[in-house]
């Protein structure tokens, strides 16, 4: 039986919402001071749950692109359904065996994610696998 890549569990967007969605969104402009931001290139948002870290990353510039990229697919679909901005794009994907080819982005940010991962080393070697040489992971 294949281990679970995620221990954490809500059924909808909305309930992602109420539990952890309001923090994200307070935390994702401090996590975003903290790590900085080049407005360029393909961000990753790896766990991006119901979108608070991208919005944040899509108000804050005018040229990324930003992925998101979430265990749930309701989160993703939830993020898509609420989230406009035509720079962004979310889908359903496992931190673990992420479905990018190397070097693919230019930046990674996952906020509030990781310690819901039980191999959260090799969700971290995942996402140095697919930043481009130079760019930069921020978890």
């Amino acid at each position: 039986m294949k281990a679970a890549s995620s221990t954490f569990s809500s059924a909808t967007g909305d309930g992602y919402e109420l539990q952890m969605g309001r923090f994200a969104r307070v935390l994702a402009p401090k996590f975003i001071d903290f790590v900085g931001l080049a407005d360029s290139g393909q961000l990753l948002d790896a766990g991006c749950g119901t979108g608070a870290l991208s919005t944040e990353v899509l108000q804050r510039t005018q040229l990324v692109e930003v992925i998101g990229v979430d265990i749930s697919a309701a989160y993703a679909a939830h993020a898509n359904a609420t989230i406009s901005n035509l720079r962004a794009s979310f889908s359903q994907g496992d931190l673990t065996d992420l479905q990018f080819d190397d070097h693919s982005f230019d930046q990674v940010m996952s906020q509030l994610v990781l310690m819901f991962v039980p191999d959260a080393e090799k969700a971290v070697r995942e996402l140095v696998r697919v930043t481009k040489p130079g760019g930069t992971v921020s978890a």
